[in-house]
């Protein structure tokens, strides 16, 4: 049986219910009410499911303003705490993780912006001594609202052994590939692009890629779109490495060096620089270098992938799945991407009057 909506005078057109109306009907606190709408752990989940349904039978809507109102007074003052979000690191060295900056600037971005709404984020590690199961256990029990899985690198999780109706969950990047959760990601196809728009702008025609073969590494397709527009005299095929590096790896970057005479080289590898003084190339004489993201790298002209801006945006699409009480494995996972910038550097120093590989 439906609950009957509340009363209001005759004559007169329905005002939007309010919580306190919920509150009202059910015969609890309109702050218990609030509570239940932001996932607050301190609402049992039998409770939270007769407010929500409460909720929906009503045809409660959340006020846009007060709702803006609010998200205001957390930024501009002091937040008042809602609740614990986790950064899940199942990484197969976890202490590694925030080893690299590139995760660390993630992790800051993303602890700011938590505390800056009201929401601690707080770090879980999955390892040899904490299984799934174990891990589920122990987000519940602490009543974690939301959930953040962060890159894995070469760990094989099977994150459909957990039960994820109880939780608002968003990715960092796409190394998790199932289940398909919402994603925040660099565009890493747009830096693709950029990267090599910007290379030949300083001069520099024959361009070659030097990439991992990875299915997520989504900067090939930027970077082949954009070769495929230039003359065939500038085109120079990519070179793909199965990770780990095979052990040969130097003699065959060596062989599409010479065979293909690119007069720069984007990569992600962060040990290109030493591996082509090893082989007797002089950088930036002999080959200009950029890299795909220039942190954790000491090539300093590339992309900057904005690692901040990633860690900002997860928060603010978690939390927003978290106040509209969207839990587990979406019907239709969305990509939030972050546009990296352009960085110069003097490992790619601008050509001038006639380019390294003949004309421009």
């Amino acid at each position: 049986m439906k609950p009957a909506p509340p009363d209001f005078p005759p004559g007169l057109p329905q005002k939007p219910v309010t919580m306190t109306d919920i509150a009202r009907h059910l015969g609890v606190s309109q702050s218990t009410v609030s509570r239940a709408l932001h996932n607050d752990p301190r609402v049992t989940d039998e409770k939270r499911k007769q407010i929500l349904n409460a909720a929906r039978e009503l045809n409660f809507q959340p006020n846009p303003m007060a709702t803006a109102l609010s998200i205001q007074r957390h930024v501009q003052g002091k937040p008042t705490f809602h609740a614990t979000l986790a950064w899940l690191n199942a990484y197969p060295d976890p202490k590694k993780l925030r080893g690299y900056r590139h995760f660390d600037l993630c992790w800051k971005g993303a602890t700011e912006t938590a505390r800056r709404l009201g929401f601690h984020l707080e770090e879980f590690v999955l390892n040899e001594k904490t299984s799934l199961r174990r891990l589920e256990h122990i987000l519940h029990a602490r009543g974690i609202a939301g959930v953040m899985i962060v890159p894995q690198g070469l760990s094989v999780i099977d994150w459909e052994r957990i039960d994820w109706s109880k939780f608002s969950v968003v990715r960092l990047g796409r190394s998790a590939g199932t289940p398909q959760f919402h994603c925040i990601q660099s565009d890493q196809y747009y830096s693709g692009v950029l990267a090599t728009h910007r290379m030949r702008e300083s001069g520099y025609r024959r361009i070659g890629l030097v990439s991992p073969l990875d299915p997520f590494h989504y900067f090939v397709g930027g970077y082949l779109s954009t070769a495929a527009r230039l003359p065939k005299s500038h085109r120079v095929p990519p070179l793909f490495f199965v990770e780990p590096l095979p052990g040969d790896w130097q003699r065959i970057l060596d062989r599409w060096i010479r065979q293909h005479k690119p007069d720069a080289i984007l990569t992600g590898y962060p040990q290109l620089p030493d591996t082509l003084a090893t082989l007797g190339y002089r950088v930036p004489a002999d080959l200009g270098l950029a890299a795909l993201n220039i942190y954790d790298c000491p090539i300093d002209a590339g992309i900057d992938q904005l690692p901040e801006e990633i860690g900002y945006a997860a928060i603010q699409f978690l939390t927003s799945l978290i106040n509209v009480n969207e839990r587990g494995i979406p019907g239709t996972p969305r990509e939030v991407l972050i546009k990296g910038k352009w960085h110069d550097g003097k490992l790619l120093p601008r050509l001038s009057g006639k380019a390294k590989s003949g004309e421009r």
